[in-house]
């Protein structure tokens, strides 16, 4: 598991050095990382998504929010809704969710607020969680809307 593992190639390696630079345990200058990676421009909102079934991401979301925190950006924290029932949770012995507000539909307008969005989520052989494809499965009205497009949007 690796925190925004697996959105490939369409970043242009951006999204690797990114997960490079956090497994080296450099979360505390991700302000950094940022300023470096897109030049002279200093994000100032910064939207964090993430899905976490064990915990093991959450943690590695809250400290992105620590680091881009402490680089003086202001950053949001959210959750992707749980696509599995209690009962499965259950079964699968997952702990209880976190309290980190969920991005519902009604707050979708949030990401196109954001000057960057971090995404972190697991893989499961190969390919994005079931739960994190639902989220991004339910943007197609922003897609159409052109509200997230690249150029209005630097990508992580």
């Amino acid at each position: 598991m690796s925190f925004g593992q697996g959105i490939g190639e369409s970043l242009n390696g951006i999204s690797i050095r990114l997960v490079r630079f956090l497994l080296r345990g450099k979360l505390r200058t991700l302000g950094s990382f940022i300023f470096e990676t897109l030049g002279s421009y200093k994000m100032t909102k910064i939207l964090v998504v993430y899905y976490s079934m064990y915990g093991h991401i959450k943690k590695m979301a809250d400290q992105v929010v620590e680091g881009a925190q402490s680089e003086g950006c202001e950053v949001e924290l959210y959750q992707v809704p749980e696509t599995l029932s209690d009962d499965i949770l259950k079964l699968l012995k997952a702990p209880p969710k976190p309290s980190d507000p969920v991005l519902r539909f009604e707050l979708h307008d949030k990401l196109v607020e954001a000057d960057a969005i971090i995404f972190g989520f697991p893989t499961r052989f190969g390919m994005m969680c079931a739960q994190m494809k639902a989220m991004f499965d339910s943007l197609g009205h922003l897609w159409q809307s052109g509200q997230l497009e690249e150029d209005k949007k630097q990508q992580l």
